[in-house]
């Protein structure tokens, strides 16, 4: 019997493990789906030896290493040079520390191309995690504290969840863990009859049908711990007391004017936007940077080069001067092209194919430093006829021109969608700037984004909602050019910000934004605005840039040019410092919800305190109907349950006799005149009457009051509910403490005949 429970407890917590590396899954690209499972695996494998018998427990302190160790053999295999153990140890430690490192540069979803020491840092975490957890639960039969950590490891990937919402993987969970709390309790005892496992099963499904009642009643309850792409929130304070940057930013919180901190003073001869780096990848949801920093700016003095294999556009070499004046980052913001850099700091600085800046440690403002860049001055009319003449090199097709497979389902229309925008243009140069002011036209800009049925946030902007802010306008003119097979990323960082005197410009975080680039040949990486009321404000490309003229005119119909005088003015659109738009029918939807909140909390605290008057009426149904006889066996089968209720065992097997012993020693006073003459009627042949029916239930509400009395209120409000005896099976050690007497008062019966003696 034992064999099948031990079976069912670590098929059970397996399941467990799986949920939990399925959450973890969720928040790493690209997905590790197998080597999560086998690190879950993994962790419990070395557990089974306690599972076995408990005397083999200690083993699993000495499996636990060695499973580390192959662990990571499979995921990072040692490089042919490695020979004894202490080259293997420095190797492992180097590439956990590099992992550390980019972890603490990153967030959710944590990027695992081409970092084999964060892949490595997380399995790892994730293995030790389910090694714990399975040794508590299973070794140690402490299901509680084992299924604590695992709902840790759940949680760290549920509240930074990237994906839609979806509870049933946490309804799962909660199905799991009840299987294991009740299992694992049943190995400490001789027998689990069925009535143990009811029980049991009977109080988790409860719950079970307590959380997705109040799902479905309020579905809104999950929206504040189950977290999309759009709700990351790395700009919380950080450490130095400033603003953390990171590119996957927090757009509709960071953007509130409320909220508007300084950022930096940048001195610039010409406007342009500040740019922290590149998001090359597109992974079917969002955009992401695989870049690597791999240039290294010299040490030294003075301005440093910054070499980067990328055409420089032709334009003015200017100098540009930065005060980070309250974030804290590992970037270092750029103006156009970089060519040198001038930082007193002694931090290695390295630099990135697209000539993105980033430092080995975080800057802590203030931090100051100098560029000389080459900020892009083209016409229009330069930029047609370009063709397709691309990079040779296989990397920057892999980089810039390849897309994932698009599902259907989200983006079917977007080849109707392409030929609407695009029509029979086939120069690159004029698929940018139809898209780019097909998307200043044909979209609203917002920071409240509508609920929609499609998976990807991209593919709700363009194909449902048609409404949100700077990241969906970027994202989609970036997906549209690569789909027309035009090079394209997007740009993260900041717009000018507010000219404060002279030509320097006051940076908060409301003015950060994301943009798109473009690649033509012989000229190199142009910026455009796609995003309504933001406008590129040095001379170039873009149809939102000062003195635009559209070379393409002649071919469009008439009506449908664009200048920069036909550009929305800010009061047409949303300022151009604070993006902002307004939806107006959030103060209607928030009345809604909290009306619907309302009742639901209503009807769950009604529910709640009619329930132990319903439990009642439904446990003395047997007492109300029958002859007198079945109505005092009714009495007596409620009294045994009252008597368990409250921790006095009154099995099926006890005897009468032995039921007035046990509940006068635990309290419930003096029971042996109705169990004798309860007796006498059961077993003596004499005839019951209602006034032992009377009785018998007149002694067995004074016991439960004896009891109430004698015991913490707690418990008395757990019999109400009928929560009682499973809470003290499951928690033996915390369910009802023994009292001393009362000092004041008479004493009971039981007392007295015991004095009287």
């Amino acid at each position: 019997m034992k064999l099948g429970r031990r079976l069912l407890l670590l098929v059970a917590f397996m399941g467990l493990a799986a949920a939990a590396a399925l959450s973890i899954d969720r928040v790493v690209q690209p997905h590790a789906t197998s080597e999560l499972l086998l690190a879950a695996g993994m962790g419990v494998a070395v557990a089974l030896p306690g599972l076995v018998h408990r005397r083999f427990a200690p083993t699993t302190l000495l499996l636990l290493p060695l499973g580390l160790y192959l662990l990571m053999r499979l995921v990072v295999p040692l490089p042919p040079d490695s020979a004894g153990w202490h080259e293997q140890y420095r190797f492992y430690a180097n590439e956990l520390n590099s992992g550390i490192s980019a972890y603490a540069n990153d967030i959710f979803p944590l990027s695992l191309t081409g970092v084999p020491g964060l892949r490595l840092l997380v399995l790892v975490w994730f293995y030790l995690g389910v090694g714990l957890a399975a040794f508590l639960s299973l070794d140690g039969r402490r299901p509680l504290p084992g299924v604590g950590v695992l709902l840790a490891l759940l949680a760290a990937g549920l509240t930074v969840d990237a994906e839609r919402r979806d509870p049933l993987l946490a309804v799962a969970f909660l199905v799991l863990a009840i299987t294991v709390v009740m299992t694992a309790q049943s190995l400490s005892r001789r027998s689990w009859g069925f009535r143990d496992a009811l029980t049991g099963l009977g109080l988790g499904w409860a719950g079970v049908v307590v959380a997705l009642a109040l799902l479905t009643l309020h579905p809104g309850l999950a929206e504040g711990g189950w977290q999309d792409w759009r709700e990351w929130d790395p700009f919380g304070p950080g450490a130095g007391g400033g603003t953390v940057f990171n590119w996957k930013q927090n757009y509709p919180r960071l953007l509130d004017p409320g909220n508007n901190e300084p950022v930096m003073r940048v001195t610039s001869p010409a406007p342009t936007y500040w740019r922290a780096t590149t998001l090359e990848t597109f992974n079917g949801d969002a955009w992401i940077s695989d870049l690597v920093f791999r240039y290294p700016v010299p040490d030294g003095p003075g301005f440093r080069h910054i070499e980067s294999p990328e055409l420089v556009p032709p334009g003015d070499e200017v100098t540009v001067r930065f005060e980070l004046v309250g974030v804290i980052t590992n970037y270092l913001f750029v103006a156009g092209r970089p060519k040198s850099l001038s930082l007193s700091l002694p931090f290695p600085i390295y630099a990135s194919d697209a000539a993105s800046l980033r430092s080995a440690l975080n800057l802590t403002s203030p931090v100051e430093y100098t560029l000389t860049a080459v900020m892009p001055r083209v016409r229009p009319e330069d930029v047609v006829g370009r063709g397709r003449d691309y990079p040779q090199d296989p990397g920057f097709k892999d980089t810039y021109l390849t897309l994932p497979p698009l599902p259907e389902s989200d983006f079917g229309g977007l080849p109707n969608l392409n030929a609407t925008i695009i029509g029979n243009a086939t120069d690159p140069y004029e698929q940018a700037l139809l898209i780019e002011e097909y998307l200043r036209d044909n979209f609203e800009y917002s920071l409240s984004i509508p609920e929609s049925p499609l998976y990807s946030p991209i593919a709700e902007f363009l194909f449902d909602t048609r409404t949100g802010y700077c990241q969906h306008f970027a994202g989609a003119m970036a997906l549209l050019l690569r789909f027309n097979g035009v090079p394209s990323r997007v740009a993260v960082g900041f717009t000018t910000g507010n000219l404060v005197g002279g030509r320097t410009y006051r940076v908060t975080t409301n003015n950060a934004h994301a943009w798109v680039e473009a690649y033509f040949p012989g000229v190199g990486w142009l910026p455009f605005e796609p995003t309504p009321g933001r406008s590129i404000q040095l001379p170039g490309a873009s149809s939102t840039s000062p003195g635009f003229a559209d070379p393409f005119l002649s071919t469009k119909p008439e009506g449908t040019s664009t200048t920069a005088s036909t550009v929305p003015s800010p009061t047409q659109r949303p300022p151009k410092d604070t993006e902002g738009a307004v939806n107006t029918g959030a103060g209607t939807t928030g009345r809604k919800v909290a009306t619907r909140a309302g009742a639901s909390v209503a009807i769950l605290l009604a529910a709640a305190a009619l329930w132990p008057r319903l439990r009642r009426r439904v446990r003395e149904r047997g007492l109300r109907r029958g002859e007198p006889v079945q109505r005092l066996r009714a009495s007596l089968t409620l009294l045994r349950a009252d008597l368990a209720d409250w921790g006095v065992t009154a099995t099926p097997a006890t005897t009468l006799e032995e039921l007035s012993t046990t509940a006068a020693a635990g309290g419930a006073g003096d029971l042996l005149s109705v169990i004798e003459r309860a007796q006498a009627v059961l077993f003596g042949g004499y005839a019951a009457s209602f006034d032992d029916v009377r009785q018998a239930e007149g002694a067995r509400r004074k016991a439960v009051l004896a009891l109430r009395r004698r015991h913490r209120r707690v418990w008395t409000v757990l019999s109400w509910y009928g929560l009682a005896c499973p809470v003290r099976r499951l928690l033996p050690r915390l369910a009802f403490p023994r009292h001393k007497p009362r000092r004041r008062g008479r004493p009971s019966s039981v007392r007295r005949e015991t004095l009287a003696s």
